[in-house]
């Protein structure tokens, strides 16, 4: 049962691809689907962006918990060593909270990444670690990243070299796990982006080894060409594909997403965000590790209609994000009126 349900969530791909997807993490909220920010989340991506946004601290509010959501976290980056670098606590791979939760083992404790680059380039290294005997339980963590970003067009390479996990007589090895992305700036204000992941993992429950593939891919394109005095309206689509095969057995997942998001600047101050996002005509998921039939037949996507709202405030140097709550009925939550909040001082 345990198998099935982590071969689905690898299968998933909102969730698959949701380390990919940041700026803050109100900001990426509110705004769905805009890869093209520029932000203190999207470094986790592409390291090469810390060369674009300048000497800054930020803090990610949130829980201490690890699979608080959101979780806290934080850095600080400024010019050093003949560039830029920077130190990054808290920062969790939604990947690995996916593989590694599934089977009960420890998800990243304390991580932290290493951030330094120069003119249009950046790497990073990031390393968690942790044993904790009394309960039989251990985790090791270990990532490297390279980004480019020339204002123009950005390319970026992600490989975790590290991940396992034990706990009592149970393994869990979750590398290689290779990311490869890029994003190209055309004319007329067109965004071109995509990118693949690929790598395996190996669960060894009850003595009983499993060797998994996955896959995963995005193309995705946006236009940003409608501007007016006060605001920046961007839409397009974004097709997706994910994988995970097992023996003979797949779990297959496509979709194609339509994104549709505005930006309005109020007062030099203030911005409001807002954005929708659904399905469109195609996509569905299979199982076929499932049983009996017809559990193994694919199922088109259902309705998945989002909208999504916030604002940001900027007010000498200090920059607070926020995103609006809602509710299961998309209406207004009145009992907790913001959701995520970060904040990031410029200096």
């Amino acid at each position: 049962m345990k198998l099935r349900y982590y071969l689905l969530l690898i299968a998933s791909l909102p969730t698959f691809f949701t380390s990919t997807a940041f700026a803050t993490k109100a900001k990426l909220q509110a705004l769905q689907g805009a890869r093209f920010l520029t932000d203190s989340q999207l470094i986790f991506q592409n390291p090469g962006q810390i060369m674009r946004l300048g000497n800054y601290v930020t803090y990610e509010l949130g829980g201490s918990t690890a699979t608080a959501t959101p979780k806290s976290e934080g850095g600080i980056f400024k010019e050093m060593f003949g560039g830029r670098g920077g130190v990054y606590i808290g920062h969790m791979s939604a990947d690995q909270i996916l593989f590694r939760s599934a089977n009960g083992f420890l998800v990243e404790q304390n991580p932290v990444e290493f951030f330094w680059g120069k003119d249009n380039w950046a790497v990073s290294l990031g390393y968690s670690n942790d044993d904790q005997k009394t309960v039989a339980q251990k985790q090791q963590s270990l990532v490297a990243r390279f980004g480019i970003d020339n204002e123009v067009n950005e390319l970026w390479v992600n490989l975790e070299f590290i991940q396992s996990a034990d706990n009592a007589n149970d393994e869990y090895k979750g590398a290689p796990l290779l990311t490869v992305g890029g994003e190209l700036h055309m004319e007329n204000d067109l965004y071109l982006n995509g990118q693949i992941k690929y790598g395996q993992i190996e669960n060894t429950i009850t003595n009983v080894s499993t060797d998994t593939d996955y896959l995963a891919a995005e193309v995705g394109l946006l236009d940003r060409s409608i501007k007016t005095e006060n605001a920046e309206i961007y839409w397009g689509p974004k097709l997706r594909y994910g994988e995970t095969k097992i023996g003979g057995q797949k779990v297959t997942s496509y979709d194609l997403p339509l994104y549709i998001g505005m930006e309005y600047q109020g007062f030099s101050w203030f911005t409001a965000r807002a954005s929708v996002s659904q399905n469109l005509i195609i996509g569905q998921t299979k199982d076929e590790t499932a049983t009996p039939a017809p559990a193994n037949e694919a199922d088109t996507i259902g309705n998945n209609t989002t909208v999504a709202t916030g604002i940001g405030i900027n007010w000498k140097g200090l920059q607070i994000d926020a995103t609006f709550a809602g509710s299961t009925t998309g209406q207004f939550n009145g009992t907790n009126i913001l959701g995520n909040l970060a904040l990031i001082y410029n200096f």
